[in-house]
């Protein structure tokens, strides 16, 4: 009777959220191409291995902490693509959608003399 409850309590736990597929290496150098850029920056934040040289200014680590949340949430991509590009006063912007296996996220960030002046990830 307990091994049957404990079978049942394995068959109904959810299964975890696969990692992001993680692709290339999170490169040293940032990439002058835009989308090379947003997955290797989705691939940092969730593999906490942010480089703060890519950045005007950092993120911090609580902002590294809640993009790593949402990311490994939506698991491996599927697709990624541009659905906005802007100017705005912190430079050329840019929003990628990642589909993934578990949902959906937004990747905005804006680019200014070689680097990453914002970004931000979120589900809309």
């Amino acid at each position: 009777m307990i091994a049957a409850l404990l079978f049942a309590a394995v068959l109904s736990t959810p299964p975890t959220p696969a990692p992001p597929t993680p692709g290339p290496a999170v490169p040293d150098v940032l990439s002058s191409d835009p989308a090379d850029i947003a997955r290797s920056q989705f691939v940092a934040f969730a593999l906490d291995r942010v480089n703060p040289s890519f950045y005007a200014d950092a993120p911090d680590r609580a902002k590294i902490a809640e993009a790593q949340r949402l990311i490994l949430q939506t698991g491996r991509i599927k697709r990624i693509e541009l659905f906005k590009r802007y100017d705005s006063r912190y430079g050329t912007g840019y929003a990628y959608r990642f589909t993934c296996e578990h949902g959906t996220l937004i990747e905005r960030f804006t680019l200014k003399a070689g680097k990453i002046t914002s970004i931000s990830f979120d589900t809309k």
